[in-house]
């Protein structure tokens, strides 16, 4: 199975599409379902846990991109179920583990990356288990700044609200 990708581009008042086959992607599923409430130099204030929730976004990730179309998903959750999925992300850990991807991407033979985050979320960003906020701006710069990664697909999907503000300091 593979994807097919359709990029719509509109030129001189006509809209081209682009198809692009997808057979080897690269995907990333994210969730960050605990949150500390006694983290320290937290950015935001109080968030409520959504374990359950973002567990089963991963679990239907894996359903549809590893087990159906035979993708690579990151981190890997091989031998696990939905009551032990990773639902727990620092932001420093965060950060490295979307460095290091980002490395074996330009590095691989994937031809997309797909990249999904479920998680709390204010002010364009995401909201860490310690309360610290990461860019979704920044999220996509780690893969775009990279050789490679700018010659394939790319596709950011973020689960998350912008914030109605209830939870700031």
């Amino acid at each position: 199975c593979i994807i097919v990708l359709i990029i719509w581009r509109v030129r001189k008042r006509r809209l081209d599409a682009k198809t692009i086959p997808v057979k080897n992607a690269m995907v990333l599923s994210i969730g960050i379902g605990f949150y500390d409430e006694n983290a320290q130099d937290a950015e935001v204030g109080y968030a409520a846990d959504l374990d359950e929730g973002v567990r089963r976004d991963i679990e239907n990730t894996i359903k549809l991109f590893q087990n159906k179309l035979k993708y690579d998903i990151f981190p890997n959750y091989r031998d696990q179920d939905i009551t032990s999925y990773k639902a727990e992300w620092e932001k420093e850990e965060l950060m490295d583990f979307l460095k290091r991807k980002s490395i074996e991407l330009d590095e691989g033979s994937y031809d997309a990356l797909i990249v999904m985050m479920s998680c709390h979320g204010t002010d364009e960003c995401i909201l860490t288990s310690d309360y610290k906020k990461i860019s979704k701006i920044k999220i996509h710069r780690i893969f775009s700044e990279s050789g490679k990664s700018r010659d394939i697909a790319r596709i950011f999907i973020f689960d998350c609200c912008s914030g109605n503000k209830h939870r700031e300091p």
